[in-house]
């Protein structure tokens, strides 16, 4: 079921918004882990509670990157149905693994 949407270059700002976050997230675990280890002391409850935020938060974002709705099919965008997404599908101009839609398509109505 495609998406009823006013301005469609929105639909994507928020899907790479969200992509962005999730990578930002990825990539920076080991220096988070590392700056608040010199800083805090690894055995203390400041820094588990940093820890466990942090963890908590790549949760939240991950489910909603994973879960974002492709605008013209309606399933998710990233994810098919039994099949792991590869790294490459966090680059830009990746297609929907359900019904080929290129990231960015400001047209998907007419297609």
């Amino acid at each position: 079921m495609p998406l009823e949407v006013g301005n469609q270059t929105d639909v994507w700002r928020g899907y790479r918004a969200l992509r962005r976050a999730w990578t930002g997230l990825w990539i920076g675990i080991i220096p988070f882990a590392l700056f608040f280890m010199v800083v805090l002391d690894p055995e203390g409850r400041a820094f588990q509670a940093l820890i466990l935020a942090y963890m908590l938060a790549f949760g939240f974002v991950t489910v909603r990157f994973t879960s974002w709705r492709c605008p013209r099919c309606g399933k998710p965008f990233v994810y098919g149905r039994w099949k792991v997404s590869s790294p490459l599908d966090l680059l830009p101009d990746r297609p929907c693994k359900h019904c080929g839609l290129v990231e960015g398509n400001d047209r998907w109505e007419e297609e």
